[in-house]
């Protein structure tokens, strides 16, 4: 059973969590603990996932009477002053004293160790089958952003806009998906993940329309990109928090990996499909109508998705058990329900925090950086890949766009191979007494890196010469796209398991600062490659990507000093750092099965 009491205290005043979590003394390797039930060969027999609050397993078997929710009482008094109690120096009054002896007598509901209705104990179908849900959104997501892109000159010349003006179909796009995750992240983490997924699916088909109708004017199509980037966000801030909540750390390295790689291959197969459009007998109108089917869609697959955020459903729990026996139940609370829910705490939570672990966060700030130059260059690319293939070797749009499927081949193989990567934890879960340390999913990324540097210079000294084969090029794009997934779903897992609880709010942060510098890409990246040329514009991409190449290095190896200093990163693997270094067995017996 699963108890969130202390947990959620952490999310609303990290720092004297941290704090108390930090000076708890380790457990005694003298007496093991032995898991409250028995081992089996399927994902119930797993530990309890580490993106959900820190947890206490039930000592003792279940009772017979399995139904009965699991609580926790208060073991302490509240302190003098708090919570309505009379101050220090002060006489308690009779309804001071009355408020104490109910608080006191309340009971935190958890989840049973093997209770179906906790995420990480569903059926392991019905978790991949929601894990292929939210990537298809989020390859719903993509797609859009990058459609537009091979119709400028069309968008142009039919509205009567300058080429700069109709490349801002893809620059306000990008724009939204830097507002967006302001809310869509630590919002979820408020009220639950299912309600604004929706939401954002419905406003993301409803907003194609302002491409796709006749009637549309240059103004209406530039204001419902941007608000459709706004909705199209969603799925890249909320898919990693589901995730979070359904898979064991184990697994959850797998499942991220496949998320992740869908990240780019809605904006790798859209030059594609634009380029055959346009040329074509269709409209340019179509690139959005094909987005409007292909979202509703996705809105119809998306309602299946379920609520998987544990303090929401422990929340609705509660509330049934007391709306069902109000006198047996009435002092059980969920402990998403002592939230401050006043406009300032929200106002902080929603739109602040985001914002301020990306200040305070050493390690989300880095990431991010290195990030914003992956993602960058892949926005790039729809720009001077056209000036290669089309210019240098004299492709049609639509064959030139089927080189960016080159990419999708090396992300492909980047997800095989972090997936490779992650079965290490299958040693690794039980050595560090299931507190993995994050650093461990950082090999991606130091293999990616050195790949990612030497591609981009072997696509811009290959592609600039007529006299080599278009085939060059298109090689170094399959390594290109293997260094830039490993880095990517390398890193985005790092985050997810560093900031645990508040993983949406860290992804938040992440994507509105990679979204920004992608949304700047189109406008100056053409003038870049005319003044600069294919060879030396390039190897400016490529000497930026050589600055990140030491920092999964770095992160790797002082990593955890980094985390020792956070608000906001449990750092559950530090209590027994030591222990684990000097070759001391493991206190927990655990047996984990992928």
């Amino acid at each position: 059973m699963i108890s969130h009491a202390s947990e959620l205290a952490d999310e609303l005043d990290p720092l004297p969590a941290i704090a108390q979590r930090r000076t708890m003394p380790t457990r005694p390797t003298s007496a093991p603990l032995k898991p409250a039930h028995p081992a089996s060969t399927d994902e119930k027999s797993l530990d309890e996932d580490d993106t959900q609050p820190m947890v206490r397993r039930r000592t003792t078997q279940p009772s017979a009477d399995d139904s009965q929710p699991i609580v926790r009482r208060r073991t302490t008094q509240p302190r003098a002053g708090d919570d309505g109690t009379a101050p220090i120096g002060r006489r308690e009054t009779k309804e001071q004293a009355f408020d104490r002896e109910t608080r006191a007598a309340e009971q935190a509901l958890a989840w049973d160790d093997d209770d179906p209705r906790c995420p990480t104990n569903w059926s392991t179908g019905y978790r991949c089958w929601l894990t292929a849900i939210v990537s298809l959104c989020t390859i719903n997501a993509t797609l859009p952003s990058a459609l537009p892109s091979v119709a400028v000159r069309e968008i142009s010349a039919d509205l009567g806009i300058s080429v700069e003006v109709a490349q801002l179909t893809t620059s306000l796009f990008l724009l939204g998906y830097v507002a967006g995750p302001i809310v869509w992240g630590p919002a979820s983490e408020a009220l639950g993940r299912k309600p604004f997924f929706v939401g954002a699916m419905v406003l993301c088909t409803v907003f194609q329309l302002g491409g796709s109708l006749p009637s549309a004017n240059a103004a209406a199509l530039l204001t419902t990109r941007f608000l459709a980037g706004v909705s199209a966000s969603a799925p890249l801030v909320l898919s990693g928090g589901v995730l979070a909540d359904i898979w064991h750390p184990i697994q959850r390295g797998a499942a991220l990996s496949v998320w992740g790689v869908s990240v780019f291959y809605g904006t790798l197969c859209a030059p594609s499909i634009g380029g055959f459009v346009i040329t074509s007998y269709l409209s340019w109108r179509w690139l959005f109508w094909l987005q409007l089917f292909f979202a509703a869609a996705c809105l119809v697959v998306v309602l299946f998705l379920p609520e998987t955020y544990g303090p929401v459903l422990l929340m609705r729990r509660a509330k049934q058990l007391r709306r069902e026996e109000p006198e047996k139940y009435a002092h059980i609370y969920a402990p998403l329900e002592r939230a401050d829910n006043s406009w300032r705490s929200l106002v902080e939570r929603t739109l602040l925090r985001p914002l301020k672990m990306l200040c305070v966060e050493p390690i989300l700030l880095l990431i991010t950086i290195y990030h914003s130059i992956v993602y960058g260059l892949l926005y790039g690319l729809l720009s001077s890949l056209p000036l290669i293939f089309e210019g240098v070797h004299g492709q049609s749009p639509g064959i030139a766009g089927l080189n960016f499927w080159a990419i999708a081949v090396g992300a492909t193989g980047a997800m095989v191979t972090n997936i490779l990567l992650f079965r290490r934890y299958l040693w690794l879960y039980p050595k560090w007494q299931g507190n993995v340390p994050p650093e461990e999913r950082l090999y991606g990324a130091m293999i990616g890196g050195p790949i990612l540097v030497i591609s981009i210079l072997w696509l811009g000294w290959t592609g600039a010469y007529a006299s080599i084969s278009w085939v060059a090029p298109m090689l170094s794009l399959s390594m290109m796209g293997l260094g830039m997934s490993c880095i990517f779903l390398s890193l985005i897992t790092y985050l997810v398991d560093t900031y645990s609880l508040y993983a949406a709010s860290a992804l938040a942060g992440n994507t509105l600062v990679r979204s920004a510098f992608a949304a700047s890409m189109p406008l100056w990246i053409s003038q870049m490659y005319e003044a600069l040329g294919i060879q030396w514009a390039t190897t400016v991409f490529g000497a930026m990507a050589l600055l990140c190449v030491p920092m999964p290095f770095l992160f790797w190896r002082y990593g955890h000093r980094v985390r020792g200093a956070s608000a906001f990163a449990p750092c559950l693997d530090l209590a027994i750092r030591d222990e684990v270094l000097h070759g001391a067995e493991p206190d927990v017996e655990t047996k984990a099965v992928v």
